[in-house]
């Protein structure tokens, strides 16, 4: 006899709409993981279970199905809940996952055929221009590369400093007890105890 699973949904306890779909084979364990991850978690259903307060979402058994199909059942049942108006919080069409706890069938993929072909192609496009530029990881930049480099963040984050911002650092660094002088080294000694205990004026 095959293993079996379950497709449920959770409900809102107020109108009694149904709010959100998934399957498992562990009914009391999944439940209490919804409740325990929306404590903190920022998913859709997590901030609506939030949103009940004090009370916690109905959860209800739609169908019992063997594992094999409980991807495609949950599927179903969000398409099927949505055709019908359910304002669902799944951020997905469903089947994208496996029960928790149950081996994964071989030869299942979460993704499709055609998602998987763009995946290879794009991973196959970068490693080809990779190549072709090579590795730059630890080589010498050469004079030309490092002048246009400096002519490109020279500005950019920064920017020249006026005489106004100067005066501001300057300010800044004396109240924390370092001297601006370059020939005073007393902020060196002494533990670094403020100017004013040092004699550096000001």
């Amino acid at each position: 006899m095959p293993e079996l699973g379950f497709i449920y949904a959770l409900v809102d306890p107020q109108t009694s709409e149904p709010r959100y779909v998934g399957k498992t084979v562990d009914l009391e364990n999944r439940f209490q993981g919804h409740l325990k991850s929306a404590r903190q978690g920022c998913l859709y259903v997590h901030r609506w279970i939030r949103s009940l307060g004090s009370s916690a979402p109905v959860l209800h058994v739609i169908e019992r199905v063997s594992v094999e199909q409980l991807n495609d059942r949950e599927r179903h049942w969000i398409a099927l809940l949505r055709a019908d108006g359910a304002r669902l919080t799944n951020l997905t069409s469903g089947g994208d996952g496996w029960p928790k706890g149950q081996p994964m069938p071989l030869g299942r993929a979460f993704h499709s055929e055609e998602s998987r072909q763009r995946f290879l192609d794009g991973a196959r496009r970068g490693g080809l221009e990779a190549a072709r530029r090579g590795s730059q990881k630890g080589q010498p930049k050469s004079p030309e590369t490092r002048a246009k480099i400096s002519a490109t963040l020279t500005g950019r984050r920064y920017g020249p400093i006026s005489e106004e911002k100067r005066l501001k650092l300057r300010a800044s660094a004396r109240a924390r007890g370092f001297c601006h002088k370059t020939d005073c080294m007393c902020r060196f000694c002494e533990n670094h105890r403020p100017m004013s205990a040092r004699g550096c004026d000001a």
